[in-house]
Parts: C-alpha cells; structure tokens; sequence
C-alpha cells in the first residue's frame, strides 16, 4: 500500500510538471565519464575503439593500435619509424593511399565513437604534446551523423608548422553546399605565444578545455581563451539538411599524426615520437528547470519519445515507460521506450523496453496500437510486469485488449505474454440499464 501511495504520488507529480516550472537548486558541473589511464596495458575497450591503416589528409602514418598503450598513469601513443609494404599499394596508381610502395611510419588514432558521445559539456584533456618536424598530434571531435564534415568537428587541440612555423590550432568545421568542402572557424596560435612566457612549455603536461553549450563552444589552453564559436552560425549547407552538427552527440579522438598537408618534413631523429595524455575527463550541467514548450531532451540530445508515459519509482531511480510515436501515425512502429532519471528533470534514454513483433499473426505485430503502458514490480517474482493498453492491427478501438508483458530487467526487453479482453460482455454492477445501452461510437 506504501509503495502504490508513492507510485501515485510521483504520478501527479510529472503531471505538474507538464503544467508548472519545477525549479531545482542550481548544480555545477558534474563528472559524468572520465579515462584517468591508470591500468598499465592496453587502453580500456569498453572506452576505446582504433582507427586502422591510412587514414587522411596524405598523412605518412600507418595507424594500428599497437602503438597505443597505458602505463605509469598516462596513454602514450607512439609514432614510430618503421617500414614495410603496403598492402594498399597499386603500381601505376594516382591515389596517394595505393601510390605508396612502403609504409614508413606508424602510430596510434584512438576515438569512442558508438562507446562514449556526449551533447553538450567541459571537456578536459591533459597532454604533453611532441613537437618536432613532421609532429601533428591532435584532439578533437566528430559528430556521429552524416559524413565529414555535415557531421561537425571540433579541435580541441591540434600542433603543426604552417609555413614551417609551429603553431597551436583550435578551430570547428561544417559542411557547405559542396562535398566534403567545410567552413572553418579556426585560430592558429603562433608557438612562441607560449614559449615566450615559459619557455619550457613544450616540456610540460598541459590542460585543453572545452565548454561546448547550446550557444557556443568555447577552447581554452591552461585556462586562456583560444577561440569561441557562436552556434548561431554553424549550419550545414543543404548537403547537411541545413542542420547544425554541434548539436548532436559527437565522440572524441586522440591521434598523433606523421607529416601529410599540415605535418611537414618529418625530423627522421625524433623517432620514435611520444604524445602523453594524462587523463580525459568529461563534465556535463545537469538541468535544474523544466519549463512548458521547451523540448526535453535526453542525454544524446534527442527528443524524449514516450508518450502516454507511466513512472517507476524503483531503488532510488524513476523510469519512465511510454509509448514511440512516428510523426505521420498512431500506430506502433517501435514499441515502448523507457528512460530513467534520478532528478525527474534529467533523463537518460535506456532503450526499447517492449518491441513489436515483425510476426503478422501477433498482437503486437508492426502497426497495431500501444499506448499507456505501466510497469510494476513483483516482489514474490522478481519480475516487472508492464500492463498496456493494445489495440489489434487495423481493427480499431472494438478490438482493444488489455495486454501483458514481462521482464527479469527493470529496462527491459519485455516479453510480450498474452492479451484479451477482460470480462467481455460484463457491465459493472452499479451501471444501470440506460448507461448500458449507451452507443460509444457515436461519441467517437
């Protein structure tokens, strides 16, 4: 009884929320993920994919990941000066990846993409960087929709010689009308600004920033104010759907790049070449207002999709259940969704909890009707136990059933057990004679 007074309490309580502002003690930032490389050998892989062979820009490096490598608390990656065939390698060919006999250098790209994306936050790298001839190492993020550059890219960092002079890059690309032609908002920084104040620099572990927000991204070296790009004017050409790639998850990269269009000459003694990054961390505002007419967005930036929703109040987290909906019709194409949040304000997209079947003699095949679902938890069990309103493929609101699903998993997946109608034919008992009798349809 206890815990049913609760569910209902919460209940009402996200229906205020669709009508009042529900203020919240404002909160920092938060810590949300972080990569402190404290476990000597290879970098984490539920964190960190690679990038393999020839990548781009004419670069002179091979990656491979086994360049790449935790120890005594930092990732290093090296650059190496090695040589072998290339397996690309075409006689005859114009190409600048099959043109290439031998490859001459190799090193380490590290990204998170499909591991960690984030929208919106600070993000904080701590690195030393190489900086001789041919050095390019870099930090920076994709966008993890449409291709370069529609997708966005920031660089938090990059070092190369422009003209043979060293510089420090912070910059954002986007797309235009032309394929793979960006727009750039960039800020080339000559080394000597830094070398000039403290000229050990090169020497030292330093801190790049990122406050990327709704209207602008801002990067910072140490602190100091590098370059800031207004939101406002990022917008894709229409080979980007005139969209704004910066305001999508993107993911980050870590490489350290040999020569190619903006390495230069490489100096052959520096090799091997180290770039030491001493952690990642990512930082995130948590919201702490919910106003009516703004959209509410989940953790990826994507619109919550969970209508007719119904909570769960279950150790200390509230989920959320509600029905997917297309933009052009009622009918069920995904199935329930379910998120979770511990504030009520800020929710974390978990996954389809209930899919439809693509069985077309099921009851909740493709097209039929999901709505209102609610889920409880049974303690004898152990099981959550979703109830929902269904009603059966194109047979409209006179076939509607009461319907029945189960998971061992709070999120999900939920098997989809049975439905039917409950006491067909039977009227309550305190319904009188003319309430029986009552057409539903012509109300409809």
């Amino acid at each position: 009884m206890k815990t049913g007074k609760k569910l209902f309490n919460y209940i009402i309580l996200l229906i205020h929320l669709s009508l009042f502002p529900l203020y919240l003690p404002a909160q920092q930032w938060e810590l949300v993920w972080s990569d402190e490389f404290d476990q000597d050998g290879k970098p984490d892989p539920e964190y960190w994919g690679f990038e393999n062979g020839l990548a781009r820009n004419e670069e002179l490096q091979w990656y491979q990941p086994g360049n790449a490598w935790c120890e005594n608390g930092l990732l290093i990656i090296e650059a190496k000066r090695e040589k072998r065939e290339n397996p690309l390698y075409k006689p005859g060919s114009t190409g600048w990846r099959e043109s290439r006999e031998f490859i001459e250098y190799t090193s380490s790209s590290l990204n998170t993409a499909g591991k960690k994306e984030f929208l919106y936050g600070r993000f904080e790298i701590k690195a030393r960087i190489p900086i001789r001839g041919g050095a390019w190492p870099a930090i920076w993020t994709l966008g993890r929709d449409m291709e370069w550059p529609s997708n966005g890219e920031i660089d938090i960092m990059e070092y190369y010689r422009i003209q043979g002079v060293p510089h420090i890059l912070a910059n954002a690309a986007w797309g235009t009308e032309r394929q793979w032609n960006a727009r750039w908002k960039s800020k080339a920084i000559l080394f000597t600004h830094f070398t000039d104040k403290d000229p050990d620099w090169a020497s030292k572990f330093h801190i790049w920033r990122m406050d990327w927000g709704e209207t602008s991204i801002k990067l910072y070296v140490d602190d100091e104010l590098l370059n800031e790009i207004l939101l406002s004017e990022t917008i894709n050409g229409s080979l980007g759907d005139f969209r704004n790639p910066f305001k999508q998850p993107h993911y980050l990269l870590l490489n350290l790049a040999i020569g190619g269009i903006n390495g230069g000459e490489p100096d052959t003694t520096a090799f091997p070449m180290k770039y030491e990054i001493d952690y990642v961390r990512v930082y995130q505002k948590k919201k702490d207002t919910i106003r009516p007419g703004e959209l509410w967005l989940d953790q990826y930036g994507n619109h919550i999709n969970a209508h007719g929703g119904g909570l769960l109040y279950h150790k200390d987290k509230y989920y959320w259940f509600g029905e997917h909906k297309a933009e052009d019709t009622n009918a069920a194409l995904v199935g329930v969704t379910c998120y979770s949040s511990s504030d009520l304000c800020n929710w974390n997209y978990e996954g389809v909890a209930l899919s439809v079947s693509d069985d077309p003699e099921s009851s909740i095949t493709r097209g039929s009707i999901i709505e209102r679902p609610k889920v409880i938890y049974n303690e004898k069990t152990g099981k959550y136990v979703m109830w929902f309103h269904l009603e059966l493929k194109g047979q409209g609101y006179e076939a509607a059933h009461a319907a029945i699903a189960v998971s061992d998993s709070v999120t999900g997946p939920y098997q989809f057990i049975r439905s039917g109608r409950v006491n067909p034919g039977m009227y309550p008992e305190n319904m009188d004679q003319k309430d029986r009798k009552i057409n539903l349809k012509s109300f409809c």
